[in-house]
């Protein structure tokens, strides 16, 4: 995986979490997505419950 790949992944992973609150769409999302092969193994490993914690975090003290 390229540096720009894992860019576009982290960038579109805070952008859904800052904009969405439902951890069922958020996880709909981002498997909507085309990362590869190499992201989409990796975000079958996602938790829900550390999915909605995550959105928390990033609404209460993300920043762009």
């Amino acid at each position: 995986m390229s540096d720009s790949d894992l860019a576009h992944f982290q960038d579109s992973l805070l952008d859904i979490l800052s904009s969405q609150s439902e951890t069922a769409e958020i996880l709909a999302s981002l498997k909507k997505a085309q990362f590869g092969d190499a992201i989409a193994d990796y975000l079958e490993s996602f938790d829900p419950k550390m999915v909605a914690v995550a959105a928390e975090l990033v609404k209460q003290w993300g920043k762009r």
